[in-house]
């Protein structure tokens, strides 16, 4: 599983700012029934500036040197056998803000109650689906400020700190996954006729 860390040059003769960021569960593998809504924490900061997320995405695949924004073009389709719920661009809209250093640890796990973390993925109701594993990458589109963006004082763009790629969004990957399971009743049947099999085998050795 790839965790992140990523050494951004924001402009020419500007500082290097790092971002630290990583999945909850840290391998991102999640599991769940057909029909059922799984999803990701996250845990992120930036050692220097100001972090807001934007947007996130469970992508097919995603190239931040090259991607404008998560699952939102042929390269980098959203992951099939489900849909996505984007908790940072719907609504009710998520605020993630974490000063310099500072993750916002409110943030940090998956509830789809509260509607944290990065966003949830409800699997197909489709039983044919059941034994495979759905792979591809969170996405998390964000922002960075080189002062509070919460402070009146701290206007935007203007504060914003610019990308190499004159634009505002900064994107973080992590590989991520979803093993659609059988609904625990199955187990029991498998598990009951397998019992029997052994059961009739014994009792013809002993006639």
């Amino acid at each position: 599983m790839r965790q992140y860390l990523l050494l951004l040059t924001a402009a020419a003769g500007m500082a290097h700012a790092t971002v630290s960021f990583s999945l909850n569960p840290a391998d991102g593998a999640v599991s769940g029934l057909p029909g059922a809504t799984v999803g990701w924490g996250f845990t992120m900061a930036d050692d220097q500036y100001f972090l807001i997320v934007t947007a996130t995405g469970f992508c097919s695949t995603f190239d931040p040197a090259s991607d404008s924004l998560p699952c939102q073009s042929p390269t980098n389709p959203p992951v099939a056998n489900g849909t996505y719920a984007d908790y940072f661009g719907g609504s009710p809209f998520n605020f993630y803000l974490s000063a310099p250093g500072s993750p916002d640890l409110s943030q940090q796990n998956f509830d789809a109650v509260a509607q944290t973390g990065t966003g949830a993925f409800t699997i197909d109701d489709n039983a044919a689906l059941i034994g495979q594993i759905l792979t591809g990458v969170v996405v998390v589109d964000y922002n960075l400020y080189s002062c509070d963006p919460t402070d009146i004082t701290c206007t935007s763009p203007v504060e914003q700190v610019n990308p190499v790629n004159s634009s505002f969004d900064f994107f973080a990957v992590a590989d991520a996954s979803v093993q659609v399971t059988p609904e625990p009743a199955t187990y029991v049947s498998v598990l009951s006729g397998v019992l029997i099999v052994v059961l009739r085998r014994r009792s013809k050795a002993r006639d």
